[in-house]
């Protein structure tokens, strides 16, 4: 204990008033009272019963308001005083120490002096002022916040380091000092924990003040991540620009829009050119973690582009929702209510939806792979995205024809044909009658109501994402 002088009370030795109690604390040789000098007002933190059952252990905090602390509970019983008490000088701030007090007794507040030792301020001699910063508390955001700045009072020391916990920042990259203008950097606070975080400013002399900073997160964080492709594709046609480029998330969020977590303007600048048109994609993650609400199924969760299907899902654990994209513009991530997500496999007849919003269902016949498509029955196809069949009979000059509606859309083909239009709409194999079964390309079926596909070669797994 740095400079420290105990004093012992005990039940039958206790002072009968405050002035015997301050004779008490002037006792020990070296000591002196400086009348006035310190408050202390401490409360109990932890009460742990000690082994023989007669006495608690009580674990007590305070409040320093200068180089002299008083770091014990004065816990009494009917005007009595009991305990140990103990004043030592602040180098740095203490660990609370122990107190063996009899049960039944409360913990009070009490003014006492400080003790003087040689060398150290007192009435006489008050020393220069605190150091002391404006604001003390702040609120980061790691959606939508910049940079935290404090005014600092120098009251005549000087500032050494900024300490969270046993680490010291580093000046000039995670903070920045201009005259009595110091500015914590954006890029270090990210780094924070959710919650509540203290900054100790380490000055040359006096107290040490203390920025109490809640790091909050009222939006999901959301990035972007190229791919290799897409790397290599903006360095071949940019050049020497390619340094050059910003990717900008601006997130926000949609007025009207239920259950959207967080919505972004995802662009990419070079100088005041803005790039689109790409060949290789990019990735849009958000950081779904405490956002996603006990009950709901993640399977409804779907990203949006400029209101557009654009699919996604999340991985677990660790609620990342991803999503790819090889154009800028608006992204939503939102909870779809009456989403579909639909998966299948060519080795299997079963359809099952994940977001829970159709019961499974089981075809008559397995998937048929042609030409590098896969083609299903037209019934579970419908029935999958929701859509209405109607058939145009076959005549001498037209073949079967079938018509399949979705919201307000028709799409019609003929048994065995793709007509130019078809084809211009990115039909490249026909529906065809398979083992009495009308059979379509899945693919260009669904994509043509909007939804989205995904092929997943290695197990030959197909998810169809919808919401009509």
């Amino acid at each position: 204990m740095d400079s420290g002088v105990l004093v012992e009370y005990c039940p039958g030795c206790v002072p009968c008033c405050d002035d015997d109690l301050l004779e008490a604390l002037a006792a020990p040789a070296g000591a002196s009272v400086v009348a006035g000098a310190f408050t202390w007002a401490g409360f109990v933190q932890n009460i742990i019963p000690a082994e023989n059952g007669d006495s608690s252990l009580i674990y007590a905090s305070w409040s320093p308001t200068n180089d002299f602390n008083l770091v014990a509970a004065t816990p009494g019983n009917a005007g009595s005083i009991s305990g140990i008490i103990y004043l030592w000088h602040r180098a740095e701030q203490p660990i609370p120490d122990p107190i063996l007090v009899p049960h039944g007794s409360v913990t009070v507040s009490l003014v006492i002096p400080a003790l003087a030792q040689a060398g150290q301020p007192s009435d006489a001699d008050p020393g220069p002022a605190n150091a002391r910063i404006t604001p003390t508390t702040a609120t980061f955001d790691r959606i939508i916040s910049g940079d935290i700045s404090v005014t600092l009072h120098m009251g005549g020391f000087t500032l050494r380091e900024l300490r969270l916990g046993n680490d010291v920042l580093v000046r000039d990259r995670d903070y920045t000092v201009d005259g009595n203008r110091l500015t914590i950097n954006e890029a270090f606070l990210q780094g924070l924990e959710l919650g509540r975080t203290d900054i100790i400013f380490v000055m040359s002399g006096g107290a040490n003040p203390r920025l109490q900073i809640t790091v909050t997160q009222d939006m999901p964080y959301i990035w972007v991540e190229p791919s290799d492709a897409l790397v290599a594709e903006w360095r071949e046609s940019l050049g020497g620009r390619f340094d050059d480029l910003e990717i900008i998330v601006q997130p926000f969020l949609l007025e009207n829009m239920d259950g959207e977590f967080v919505s972004a303007d995802i662009s990419f600048v070079v100088g005041n050119e803005l790039l689109s048109g790409f060949a290789a994609y990019y990735t849009i993650f958000a950081d779904l973690e405490g956002f996603v609400a006990a009950g709901q199924n993640y399977h409804r969760i779907v990203a949006l582009q400029d209101g557009t299907m654009l699919g996604g899902g999340i991985s677990q654990p660790g609620m990342i929702f991803a999503a790819t994209a090889t154009e800028p513009g608006i992204f939503t991530v939102a909870y779809i209510e009456n989403l579909r997500r639909l998966s299948l496999n060519v080795a299997s007849p079963n359809i099952i939806d994940l977001a829970g919003n159709i019961p499974p269902q089981a075809m008559d016949v397995l998937p048929v792979i042609q030409d590098g498509r896969t083609l299903i029955p037209i019934r579970f196809v419908a029935q999958a995205l929701g859509a209405a069949v109607d058939w145009t009979p076959a005549t001498a000059d037209r073949p079967l024809t079938i018509h399949i509606i979705l919201s307000g859309q028709t799409l019609s083909f003929g048994i065995g044909e793709i007509t130019p239009g078809l084809a211009a709409l990115g039909m490249d194999v026909p529906a065809q009658m398979i083992n009495s079964r009308t059979m379509v390309p899945l693919r260009f079926v669904s994509e043509f109501f909007g939804a989205v596909v995904n092929w997943d070669a290695e197990t030959m797994g197909i998810e169809i994402t919808t919401a009509n």
